[in-house]
C-alpha cells in the first residue's frame, strides 16, 4: 500500500496501482486500475484522478467496490474507493502518468510504461473485413451511423422514454447506465427510473439528487417491494413518450441508440417493436461477444427469445397488451414479444442490424438460473399461443438449454408419400423404409426420372416428400417432422439439415447475403461441434432451399400446376416455383433442425435461382457477419 506525501496538500494521499503495465482494451485503448483515497483538501471528489498520455488528461471512473481496502484500513466508508482509467495509448512508446488534477496544479502519483498504439492497416472499402471484433469496431462501426444533419432532417422526432427498472442496484453500474441514456445524441428524451424500494441507500440518494439536477429524469418510487414486471409497468404507465426503450440497470446504450430507433420509425411507419444487435461490455468499457441477429422470425421467437435487447416499443401497444405479466417474471420480455407478434403481426417488428446495446457482463449463478428457468415460465405463453391460433402441438424442451419446441401433430387420416429415385439403388429403398417404419401414414415410391402424373392417381397424398440424393441415414422422427411441418397452414415448403462426410453441414437453408446472392451461413460447419449455434437449433424461415429433400402439401403443387408434371430430374425448378408461390401467398419456407439426413456424397449444392428478392422474401443474412474474414468464427460466436 503506497503512501504518498505531498507538502502541496499538507496531508497524505493513499494510492495503489494494481496494473503496473496498462491493459490493452483494443489496438488503440488501454486501462489501468487500482484504488485511491484523496485528501479532502485536494478536491470535492476523486474524479480529479486520471492518466496523462500525449499531454492529454483522461479522468478516472471512481467508485468500484474495494471491500479489501475498507477491511485493511478498518473504515467501511472506503468500500468503494476503486478506480479505473481508460485512455488512448500514446502515439510513440513513452511513459504514461497517473496523476491528480486540482486547482493548484497536477501531481504525478505514478508512472507506467505503455506501448505505442499501432493502428491496423485500413482494408479497401470494397472488401472491408476485420479479423476481430475490436478491428470491426474501429474500422466499420463508425460508418454505420447518421451524421447530425441527417438526424435533424428526420420528420418524425418523438419523445422517447428510456425505462430503467431498478432493484438494489450497484451505484457504479447504475450511474454508468443512466449516463449512457442521458448522453444520447438524440435530444428529445426522458429517463423514467422505477425504484423497487431499493435497500441501497447510496443509490437511492443518487437518484434523488439526479431528479433535482436534470429535468429529463423522472423517478417512480414504490412504497413496497415489487417484481420486475410491475416495476417496469409503473415506469411505462408514467412515461410521456410515444416510444419506450427498455434499459437494464447494469447495461449501457450506445450513444447513437435512440437516433437509430427514431430513424427506423421514420423509415418504417408501421413499427410497433424495434430491436437491435447487441454485445457485452465489461467494467472497463471493453466491448466483446457481439450478437448479430436475424430479422424477425416467429418460429424462432417461439423457440427462444432471440430478440433480446435493445427493445423499443410503441407505448400504446404495450399498454393495450396489458404490459409485462408478473406470472412470467424472468421471461416477461419474451412473453410480451409473443403477445405483440400475435396482436400486431410480425411485420410490425423491425431489426436494426447494428450493436447499439451493451449488456453488462455478469457471471453470477443466479443469472444463469433465471435464464434456465425461463422455459418453465413460458409454457403458459406457448399454451395461449396454441389456443389462439388453433394449432395442435405439444410443448417440449428444445435442443439447447433455455429453448422450447412446439411439436406439431399429424391428423390420423393424413397420408404422406415418399418419392425416391430408382437410380439411387435398392439400398436407398431399404434405408427409407427403415426410417419410415411400419406406420400407415407413409408409403414409399421409387420412380425413374420420367414425369409423375399425380392427378391421375386415385388418391393423392396430403403431403409429398421428395428425396433427391442417395440417403445414408436419417434421425428417428425425420418423416414425422417433415409431414407435421408441411401440414401447418402457414408452411409453404419445408426441409431439414443435410449432412455429408464427418457430419459436416451440406445444406441448412439459404438466405440473401449481398444483393441477390444466396448463402447458407452454416454450410460446412461440423454439426456435432456447434451446439452453441442457437439459430441452427430452432425451426426458422429461410429465403430458399436446395432440392436435397423437402416436403410439400398437395395443394401447393396444385397451385403451380405441378400435379401432372412432377419430374424427378428437374427438382431445382420445382423448388424454385414452390418458393416463389410461398412468397406470393405469405407462406413460410422452413428449415427444421428436427429432420436431419446424411448423404453418401459431399458435392456442393449447385447454383440456386432466387425466388424474388431480399425485400419480398424478408429473409436476409445479417450484413455485419460478412465483415469478418473468419466467417465460421463469426457465426459460431454470434448466432
Amino acid at each position: 500500500m503506497p503512501i504518498l506525501n505531498s507538502n502541496r496538500f499538507g496531508k497524505q494521499i493513499l494510492f495503489a496501482l494494481d496494473t503496473p503495465a496498462p491493459v490493452a482494451i483494443n489496438v488503440v485503448e488501454f486501462y489501468v486500475r487500482g484504488w485511491f483515497i484523496s485528501s479532502p483538501e485536494i478536491s470535492p471528489g476523486a474524479r480529479t484522478l486520471g492518466v496523462v498520455a500525449d499531454k492529454l488528461f483522461f479522468p478516472a471512473v471512481y467508485g468500484l467496490p474495494r471491500p479489501d481496502v475498507a477491511e485493511n484500513l478498518n473504515d467501511p466508508t472506503l468500500a468503494k474507493c476503486g478506480y479505473y482509467v481508460r485512455f488512448r495509448g500514446p502515439r510513440l512508446q513513452s511513459d504514461v502518468y497517473v496523476a491528480v488534477q486540482c486547482d493548484s496544479g497536477t501531481v504525478v502519483l505514478g508512472t507506467v510504461n505503455c506501448p505505442a498504439r499501432i493502428l491496423p492497416a485500413k482494408p479497401s472499402r470494397q472488401n472491408a473485413q476485420a479479423d476481430s471484433y475490436d478491428d470491426w469496431l474501429l474500422e466499420t462501426e463508425p460508418g454505420l451511423f447518421q451524421n447530425e444533419n441527417q438526424r435533424t432532417a428526420l420528420s418524425y422526432r418523438p419523445l422517447v422514454s428510456v425505462v430503467l427498472p431498478t432493484s438494489n442496484p450497484d451505484l457504479f453500474f447504475l450511474e454508468r447506465s443512466i449516463q449512457s441514456a442521458l448522453g444520447q445524441n438524440y435530444p428529445n428524451l426522458e429517463l423514467c427510473v422505477s425504484e423497487d424500494r431499493s435497500s441501497e441507500t447510496e443509490a437511492a440518494a443518487y437518484l434523488r439528487q439526479l431528479v433535482e439536477a436534470d429535468s429529463r429524469v423522472r423517478l417512480i418510487a414504490s412504497p413496497h417491494k415489487l417484481d420486475i414486471s410491475r416495476t417496469s409497468n409503473r415506469a411505462i404507465e408514467s412515461a410521456q413518450g410515444d416510444i419506450v426503450v427498455m434499459l437494464g440497470q447494469n447495461d449501457v446504450l450506445h450513444p447513437q441508440a435512440l437516433s437509430e430507433v427514431v430513424k427506423c420509425c421514420n423509415e418504417r411507419a408501421d413499427s410497433q417493436v424495434i430491436y437491435s444487435d447487441e454485445d457485452s461490455i465489461d467494467i472497463y468499457g471493453s466491448r466483446s461477444h457481439p450478437v448479430f441477429k436475424p430479422d424477425i422470425d416467429l418460429d424462432m421467437l417461439l423457440a427462444f427469445d432471440f430478440v433480446g435487447r435493445l427493445t423499443a416499443y410503441k407505448r400504446d401497444a404495450v399498454l393495450a397488451a396489458g404490459g409485462f405479466r408478473s406470472a412470467c417474471d424472468g421471461a416477461h420480455a419474451w412473453d410480451l414479444l409473443v403477445r405483440l407478434a400475435l396482436d400486431k403481426g410480425v411485420e410490425t417488428f423491425h431489426h436494426i442490424a447494428k450493436p447499439i446495446y451493451h449488456r453488462g457482463i455478469s457471471g453470477s449463478a443466479s443469472l444463469k438460473n433465471r435464464r434456465e428457468s425461463r422455459p418453465k415460465k413460458f409454457l403458459g405463453v406457448l399454451s395461449d399461443y396454441l389456443a389462439s391460433t388453433g394449432q395442435q402441438a405439444r410443448i417440449e424442451k428444445g435442443i439447447f438449454s433455455g429453448s422450447l419446441r412446439l411439436r406439431h401433430g399429424i391428423p390420423p387420416a393424413a397420408k404422406s408419400t415418399i418419392f425416391i429415385r430408382k437410380e439411387d439403388g435398392p439400398f436407398q429403398l431399404r434405408t427409407v423404409i427403415a426410417c419410415a417404419g411400419r406406420q400407415a401414414t407413409y408409403s414409399v415410391r421409387q420412380t425413374d426420372c420420367g414425369v409423375i402424373d399425380l392427378a391421375a392417381e386415385v388418391s393423392i397424398p396430403d403431403v409429398l416428400i421428395f428425396i433427391n440424393r442417395p440417403l445414408e441415414s436419417a434421425n428417428h422422427c425425420f418423416f414425422e417432422e417433415l409431414t407435421a411441418q408441411a401440414l401447418r397452414k402457414e408452411c409453404g415448403l419445408v426441409t431439414g439439415i443435410s449432412l455429408g462426410a464427418e457430419a459436416r453441414i451440406l445444406h441448412s437453408g439459404l438466405v440473401f447475403a449481398v444483393g441477390e446472392q444466396l448463402a447458407d451461413p452454416f454450410a460446412d460447419l461440423d454439426l456435432a461441434q456447434t451446439p452453441e449455434l442457437k439459430h441452427l437449433s430452432a425451426t426458422r424461415a429461410v429465403a430458399m432451399i436446395s432440392d436435397y429433400f423437402f416436403a410439400v402439401r398437395r395443394e401447393h403443387l396444385a397451385a403451380i400446376d405441378a400435379l401432372t408434371s412432377v419430374t424427378l430430374d428437374k427438382m431445382p425448378e420445382l423448388v424454385h416455383k414452390l418458393v416463389l408461390n410461398s412468397n406470393q401467398r405469405g407462406l413460410r419456407v422452413l428449415v427444421t433442425p428436427f429432420a436431419i439426413a446424411s448423404f453418401d456424397q459431399t458435392s456442393a449444392v449447385g447454383p440456386v435461382k432466387p425466388a424474388g428478392t431480399r425485400d419480398s422474401s424478408g429473409i436476409a443474412l445479417n450484413p455485419n457477419l460478412l465483415a469478418f474474414t473468419d466467417f465460421e468464427s463469426a457465426v459460431r460466436g454470434n448466432l
